[in-house]
């Protein structure tokens, strides 16, 4: 006796699955694209006492100078690193400087991007901590990274749902 075989799948349902492995790749290459277009700024550590040191960091500015601007401490020029549009150098906190949070504005060429991070003055030992090394929460990025997971998710159930079923070669 004949046992009846499957119907293969439709060409409709193969293609849906190419467009949607294109989809999900070019998906999970644009936020990488994008972040490293942005411009990112670093203060660290992000705690210090007066009289410490505080590295500055910049990336991806497009210009040939940056300057670090602080109530805390004054101005510092920071030096081009080894990566294109990179630039670092450190600063010391003024003995006089205010308890508290500073901010530290980093001018990209002659002022036409101004970014902005913080540090704290604290009395006493400096603590530890991630020292400035990770930046703030970005909404879109973790929501893209959130649909993106929903989306492997589910295309992962209906691949193992579908898995003695038929199969597009």
């Amino acid at each position: 006796m004949l046992s009846k075989l499957p119907a293969p799948p439709s060409l409709t349902t193969c293609r849906l699955l190419a467009v949607t492995a294109a989809a999900l790749a070019v998906t999970a290459t644009v936020p990488v694209t994008l972040a490293q277009a942005a411009s990112n700024v670093t203060v660290s550590p992000a705690s210090v006492t007066r009289g410490s040191s505080v590295t500055l960091a910049m990336e991806g500015c497009g210009s040939s100078t940056v300057r670090a601007v602080s109530s805390a401490f004054t101005t510092v020029n920071l030096a081009p690193g080894t990566t294109a549009g990179s630039f670092s150098g450190s600063a010391v906190v003024m003995s006089n400087a205010a308890l508290g949070t500073h901010q530290v504005t980093f001018e990209c060429g002659t002022g036409t991007l101004h970014l902005v991070a913080s540090f704290q003055v604290m009395s006493g030992p400096a603590r530890g901590g991630v020292g400035g090394s990770i930046g703030s929460m970005n909404p879109s990025a973790i929501a893209a990274g959130g649909a993106l997971f929903a989306s492997a998710l589910g295309a992962g159930i209906w691949a193992v749902s579908r898995r003695g079923q038929h199969r597009c070669v």
